[in-house]
């Protein structure tokens, strides 16, 4: 794939691969996209077998190109089906936020790790998608932004599922909020906290936790 557009500083090829990173886009502005197309990219060459790398000069455009390896004959169809990856949580992740770019993102994430999920924008939503996955694998994972509109929290949504299901699921706070005052009431709650944006590292370490 080849462009004309800005073009990427050699000091910053080597980053662009990153989840959730972007060139020249330090306000975090969405509408120019979640920084995880080219990690997702990367990946997928990967599980291929293959590299992906990349050419630019400032000012010129980039070049972007994918090698994988010639296909091999597919061998015998198992007999038994494949066990679920070691450390993988039984149940859905209920993904909650009330930004859908941040859910869809999110989504694509943890279906990488092997994670199926169901997202929900708010508590009632919340509540409905758990109710709903109750009737299959259920809900093996709350993940909630602290601020969600209408002056509700995660921490709000997270307590009116485990009503809803008479259970504690176990659950993590995500947010933009830095303030001391999130950090205490997601730690009363006894829930972790993860700042956005999110390290990838951090939170598939809380998840297979």
């Amino acid at each position: 794939m080849l462009d004309t557009g800005i073009g990427i500083e050699l000091a910053e090829q080597g980053r662009i691969f990153g989840d959730f990173y972007q060139v020249a886009n330090v306000d975090r502005d969405r509408e120019r996209g979640m920084g995880l197309g080219l990690a997702i990219a990367q990946r997928s060459a990967q599980l291929l077998g293959g590299t992906i790398q990349v050419r630019s000069l400032p000012g010129r455009g980039s070049m972007f190109s994918v090698t994988l390896p010639a296909m091999q004959e597919p061998g015998p169809a198992p007999t038994q089906p494949a066990a679920a990856p070691a450390g993988r949580r039984r149940g859905a992740v209920l993904v909650i936020d009330d930004d859908p770019q941040l859910t869809e993102a999110m989504q694509r994430l943890l279906a990488e790790w092997g994670y199926p999920s169901i997202t929900a924008h708010n508590v009632a939503t919340a509540v409905a998608g758990a109710g709903n996955a109750e009737a299959h694998d259920g809900i093996g994972l709350i993940l909630a932004d602290y601020q969600l509109g209408g002056g509700a929290s995660g921490i709000d949504a997270i307590r009116a599922v485990r009503e809803h299901l008479e259970r504690d699921v176990p659950a993590i706070i995500v947010t933009g909020n830095t303030s001391v005052e999130a950090a205490e009431s997601a730690s009363r709650q006894g829930h972790p906290l993860l700042h956005k944006p999110v390290d990838p590292e951090a939170l598939l370490a809380l998840l297979e936790r």
